[in-house]
């Protein structure tokens, strides 16, 4: 595990590596509904912001939400649910994906 945490600076792609490693396919997992209608609900409020101190704000939230995943992530590995590791990983990926999307909307709001 040192090794990988030495070789893979990025919290993904270890988590990833670690799931590989232990015979868990990382891009097979679902996630529940509740989830799924929590991210788009998210990802309105990214797209529907109109000023970048309003955007800090849902930044931080999903940056202290990924931070929490990958905690889980760390505990479920560790105790070897890997089924349940995979699948904060895959909610990880989602969160993620808001990030890029809070980052276009800042240089979108920053060009105004």
């Amino acid at each position: 595990s040192s090794g990988i945490n030495a070789e893979y600076g990025d919290p993904y792609c270890r988590a990833k590596t670690l799931l590989q490693c232990a015979g868990q396919d990382p891009t097979v997992s679902s996630v529940e509904n509740e989830f799924l209608m929590e991210m788009m609900d998210f990802n309105d409020e990214v797209e529907m912001c109109e000023d970048l101190a309003s955007l800090q704000v849902i930044r931080e939230a999903n940056e202290t939400g990924l931070s929490n995943l990958f905690d889980e992530f760390d505990r479920y590995f560790s105790e070897g649910h890997t089924d349940v590791a995979a699948n904060r990983l895959t909610k990880c990926k989602f969160l993620l994906q808001t990030r890029e999307r809070i980052d276009q909307r800042e240089d979108f709001l920053t060009v105004l």
